[in-house]
């Protein structure tokens, strides 16, 4: 399967699907691609690392947030990276098309939270 291919069905599961296990999934399948792992270049955006660090707030009491780290592959709009709660990873992507993402937060060595997030002028939104 193409990036193309992957970043397609990554983006009909994440708008058609509300099991955000198979959305997760289909994430963590793009990021094994090595033409896409060259895609991504380093550089922050501030409304998303507000939002993502907001709701680990929320999900994960007294959260401690450490080495947030984000790419932007602009090819496809789409922002993902990972930062440390707690000493525990958490990853998340993000489509500016379509103004969704997923937040994972490992919880334990069996149970990850998983969190639709989307940005908004004014406030956070997740479920």
């Amino acid at each position: 399967m193409t990036v193309d291919e992957r970043v397609k069905q990554l983006t009909e599961t994440l708008i058609h699907n509300d099991n955000f296990g198979d959305i997760n999934n289909a994430f963590l399948d793009l990021t094994e691609d090595p033409e896409f792992r060259l895609l991504g270049k380093p550089e922050i955006n501030d409304k998303i690392k507000e939002t993502v660090t907001a709701v680990a707030n929320v999900v994960v009491k007294s959260a401690k947030i450490d080495e947030f780290m984000s790419l932007r592959v602009s090819k496809y709009q789409l922002w993902h990276g990972c930062f440390f709660v707690n000493n525990r990873l958490a990853t998340f992507f993000y489509f500016e098309e379509f103004n969704m993402g997923l937040l994972a937060i490992t919880k334990t060595r069996n149970h990850t939270d998983l969190i639709r997030i989307t940005l908004s002028k004014h406030s956070h939104r997740f479920h």
